[in-house]
């Protein structure tokens, strides 16, 4: 537990150093200094001049999770590797919406200065009130996550370091908002290099620890096991319901809010486009070896059952890493659950601040401000999480997010489409 503490304290102190490190932003003195609009894009957008490696490594980080870690290994436990091309090869498919989606909504919102998903939908279809629902739902669908992850934090951080859960989320959550009330896009592009850097390094190294100890016999053993089957264990798995997966993922990812501030934050069309060509690279280099763990898992220490499944790379970690290192690798999970919990953080709390405050409370102050309180109400919500809260999110959250994509869609390519189609629309997905 020394070890972990050690290792998780260095990790937290470390997003905060590299979201301290200031740069200057052009017409912007100072992004909480302000309340201009100019100050609301530095907090919000970073300036629009995320590029390179930053934007690549915050649009990447921005879109895992802890299931990146415990759901996907989990799922390889149980149904083979069938499951690699349903997370890796569909995230990379997705990245074609960095030019679909990304490219044309980057464009105008430099032209018109939005900030926020609703910004764009009221501003196309010239209805404040269309925004506001639009912005609405992305809330409806985002905050409830930030409960579940903050839960899953202080779980996670509980198992690292025997400190209680309760204390683990709280802690977590201050050092995420802090940075985030602290510099805004700034800080967390900056900490989700760190955060990728993180589980790239351990998900590599757990792998590679994993396929040796489970040797040529272990590979053998899968192989005979049909666990290469490209249809999974039972069958599940066929080209019908892996097309759905594809489809799911390129219609409900880019609607993420915070997927939507990184468009809106990128430099220049060629940048975004860079990002795109080396985005389906670095996916099959995150999910490669948390499929491979979940799938020797199963037969390294078989008869895991249902959500136990989902503890594999926990188990196989410790069991082989032993009781001192082993929990270390935790903080893949704990990196990946950081990566996105801070940008739902930035997004929503520059929605509610834009959207939904009058003109002269909004801004980067407000924003700021918000990210403290959605902080936070995550954390109390957490610590007794409604039973129904993750139901909620496996039914709703994510086909909710799908069901925007029409109206992002008309909103770009349809300008003969009005506001009453696009309302239709929407009311029509939450049915």
């Amino acid at each position: 537990m020394t070890v972990s503490i050690v290792v998780v304290s260095l990790f937290f102190i470390a997003n905060i150093a590299f979201a301290a490190g200031r740069r200057p932003v052009p017409h912007d003195p100072g992004a909480i200094a302000g309340n201009t609009a100019s100050a609301a894009a530095g907090y919000a957008l970073d300036g629009r001049r995320l590029a390179g490696p930053v934007l690549l490594a915050t649009l990447t980080a921005s879109n895992l999770s802890a299931f990146t870690v415990l759901g996907v290994s989990g799922a390889s436990y149980r149904l083979g590797w069938a499951f690699f091309p349903v997370m890796a090869f569909g995230t990379a498919f997705m990245a074609i919406s960095f030019a679909v989606v990304g490219v044309p909504l980057r464009r105008m919102s430099a032209e018109r200065g939005w900030t926020t998903p609703g910004e764009f939908i009221a501003d196309r279809f010239g209805s404040p009130w269309l925004g506001r629902l639009f912005s609405g739902l992305s809330l409806a669908y985002t905050i409830p996550y930030l409960a579940i992850q903050a839960g899953a934090g202080g779980r996670i951080l509980e198992v690292m370091t025997g400190i209680p859960r309760i204390v683990s989320s709280a802690l977590l959550m201050a050092v995420v908002a802090l940075y985030v009330w602290r510099g805004g896009m700034r800080s967390v592009a900056r900490t989700d290099i760190l955060q990728l850097a993180t589980l790239l390094v351990l998900a590599v190294a757990a792998g590679i620890i994993v396929v040796t100890a489970a040797g040529r016999s272990g590979l053998l053993t899968m192989v005979e096991a049909g666990r290469m089957s490209r249809a999974g264990i039972g069958g599940t798995l066929g080209w019908l319901p892996l097309l759905g997966y594809y489809v799911l993922w390129a219609f409900a990812d880019p609607m993420f809010p915070h997927f939507i501030q990184r468009f809106y934050a990128a430099r220049s069309d060629r940048a975004l486009l860079s990002s795109m060509t080396a985005y389906p690279a670095v996916a099959v280099l995150v999910f490669l070896p948390v499929c491979a763990i979940g799938v020797l898992g199963s037969v390294l220490v078989p008869g895991l059952e249902g959500a136990a499944s989902d503890g594999v790379f926990t188990v196989l970690t410790q069991a082989l890493a032993g009781p001192v290192w082993g929990p270390v690798f935790s903080l893949a999970v704990l990196a990946a659950l950081m990566s996105t919990m801070d940008s739902q953080l930035l997004s929503c709390a520059s929605m509610l601040g834009t959207d939904f405050l009058s003109g002269r409370f909004r801004g980067s102050r407000a924003s700021a401000a918000l990210a403290l309180a959605l902080a936070v109400i995550a954390w109390l919500v957490s610590i007794r999480p409604p039973l129904s809260i993750l139901d909620y999110l496996n039914k709703t959250a994510f086909p909710g997010y799908a069901t925007l994509m029409p109206v992002a869609l008309a909103g770009i390519y349809a300008p003969k489409i009005g506001r009453s189609a696009a309302a239709v629309t929407l009311m029509a997905g939450t049915a």
